[in-house]
């Protein structure tokens, strides 16, 4: 595409985006594709974009360098007589900032006021960057303090760097990443090794500086958080750990408190920026490839933003939107993506070209009754018709299967036209409950029930054999009992014991499921003392029956031993010793 189609399709888009800014919150937008290309021979890739469809941003080749793209040319931004420089923030009226190097290769701050690049400064130390611009041109970034003992967020007010200080505590240093209108920044705070260029170092939280304070955002369950940028509201849109910091998502914190914007599937999501309506636009990772895609958060919902190009875009086959970078008040966005037919990455203008319905048609699941119990229970297909473009698809309490091809899934995602989906749950396991499960797709909601057969669970009365002299601290297992009287599975659970269904010697505690005619037997530990009974109590479908085995008796003691004295019977202790010392006295033998 020529430059002049360029500015021509930026240009005419305006107005028709600004009419249906409106319409945002009740219903999304299908998009078409412009790409920045390679003009002169130099891609672009990150930056941010201004409500005129000018970008900010760096080249993507070796050195890099700050840019403008102003819908028709590439202008170079220089540095401060160093190699490289980066353009991280453009506003409504063509400001830059960013990073450039000195001539002794050190980052400093920069503010291009559309003809001159700008040295910003230092709080005292050596090096500054330049991290976003409102519309008054004032900036936040971070500079380093004096000795570079620490690095603190900083608001360039047009003549000077404040310094914002940082959290206090454990917090010692800090940087400001975004500033709306009134001069507020949303940043991030850190501990002593934190490390500023490298997002996620661990530790840090994001914060939000009034004009006088910063106030701690706190996290989303985990150790860490991170701000992206901030609207003319006060929203800040960021990302956090979760809880366990288990994964990083995607959060909007709206003066309160802090809402996790999910993901497209995958375990993690990253926000860039948010505009003054709420919307937010970043990347995510994807269910199964766990590739990264664009996303659109608007209306509360995540949205794939490669579901959302018009299908007739002659971009749409080829291009995947690997990362939205930026989206203005007239829900232009600016995104990263590649072309699977050159393999060349660019950066991509997405731009509202009508709206679209994403509101289905009302559409019904049947209800199920007589199911049996704690079984996987699967609905009838429904054809999801009347949307222009996929729509959210979320369930409750269960699963879907988009075209009911076999695989489920209970992760967000998107349904297009014409298509078919089913979802499943696992019935109760009580007789004669329901269990329900609620697919919702682009706001429309239907529910699928299933209730399980009124059937009789209550087994016919059981007993086991009690047992008696027992060894003491040995397994006893009792006699087997065949389960009766049940019309369907029904609930067992033992207390001070053990059970095996079919009395095979695989024994558990844990509750189960048991079916007429199925034997069970138990066992326990019998007591280690003696005479003592140890009982084990089993539970079917709310009848009891308990075993108890009793052990052995102790033996009766040994007699104590004989005491001297008194009348004849044992011999005396004297008399003994008198016949033990008498001499002994020759008999004659007789003879021969």
């Amino acid at each position: 595409m020529n430059t002049d189609a360029i500015r021509s399709t930026l240009i005419s888009t305006l107005g028709l985006a600004l009419a249906l800014a409106s319409a945002w919150a009740s219903a999304q937008s299908i998009y078409r594709l412009t790409d920045l290309g390679t003009l002169g021979g130099v891609g672009i890739s990150g930056g941010s974009m201004n409500a005129s469809g000018q970008v900010a941003g760096t080249t993507n080749q070796s050195p890099e360098r700050a840019i403008l793209w102003d819908g028709s040319t590439l202008q170079d931004l220089g540095t401060f007589g160093g190699t490289t420089s980066v353009g991280h923030s453009i506003n409504d009226s063509g400001q830059v900032t960013g990073r450039a190097k000195t001539a002794g290769e050190v980052d400093h701050a920069f503010l291009w006021d559309g003809s001159t690049l700008q040295d910003l400064g230092t709080l005292g130390g050596t090096k500054s960057e330049g991290g976003d611009i409102n519309a008054s041109g004032q900036v936040t970034g971070f500079a380093y303090t004096a000795g570079n003992a620490a690095a603190h967020a900083f608001l360039w007010n047009g003549s000077m760097m404040q310094d914002l200080g940082t959290l206090g505590g454990t917090f010692t240093s800090s940087t400001g990443g975004a500033i709306n209108a009134s001069g507020q920044v949303a940043g991030r705070a850190f501990p002593p090794d934190g490390v500023l260029e490298l997002p996620g170092s661990g530790g840090e939280h994001a914060f939000l500086w009034d004009g006088s304070s910063m106030q701690d955002l706190g996290t989303l369950g985990g150790t860490s958080s991170r701000p992206a940028a901030i609207n003319d509201s006060g929203q800040v849109a960021g990302s956090s750990d979760t809880a366990g910091n288990a994964a990083v998502h995607a959060f909007l914190w709206d003066g309160s408190t802090m809402q996790d914007l999910g993901t497209l599937g995958g375990t993690n999501s990253f926000p860039r920026t948010i505009n003054d309506s709420g919307q937010v636009t970043g990347f995510s990772r994807t269910a199964g490839t766990a590739a990264l895609h664009a996303f659109l958060w608007s209306g509360g919902i995540l949205y794939d933003l490669n579901a959302l190009i018009n299908p007739a875009d002659p971009l749409q086959p080829y291009v995947t939107l690997e990362i939205g970078d930026d989206i203005n008040d007239l829900g232009q966005i600016l995104a990263n993506g590649c072309d699977s037919r050159t393999g060349e990455c660019h950066a991509y203008v997405a731009t509202v070209v009508s709206d679209s319905d994403i509101t289905p048609d009302a559409f019904s699941f049947a209800s199920q009754t007589g199911v049996a119990p704690d079984t996987m229970i699967t609905s009838n297909a429904v054809t999801i018709t009347g949307i222009d473009v996929p729509a959210a698809i979320i369930v409750t309490n269960g699963e879907y299967s988009i075209d009911c091809g076999g695989t489920f899934t209970s992760s967000n995602g998107s349904i297009g036209d014409g298509q078919s989906v089913c979802v499943r749950h696992t019935s109760s396991a009580a007789s004669s409950t329901a269990q329900v499960t609620t697919l919702t797709v682009g706001g429309t909601s239907a529910t699928f029930t299933s209730t399980t057969t009124d059937t009789d669970t209550t087994p016919d009365a059981f007993s086991f054999t009690n047992q008696t002299g027992v060894a003491t601290g040995a397994v006893v297992t009792s006699n087997a009992v065949t389960i009766t009287g049940i019309e369907a599975s029904a609930q067992i659970s033992v207390a001070g014991g053990e059970y095996s269904i079919g009395c095979s010697g695989t024994f558990t505690a844990s509750n189960g499921t048991i079916s007429d005619g199925q034997t069970v037997c138990v066992r326990h530990t019998s007591s280690a003392a003696s005479s003592t009974a140890q009982v084990t109590t089993l539970t079917v479908g709310g009848v009891s029956g308990t075993f108890t085995s009793t052990t052995i008796a102790a033996p009766p003691p040994p007699p104590p031993p004989s005491q001297g004295g008194g009348g004849g019977g044992a011999m005396g202790f004297m008399t003994l010793l008198t016949l033990l010392l008498l001499p002994r006295r020759r008999r004659d033998l007789p003879r021969a």
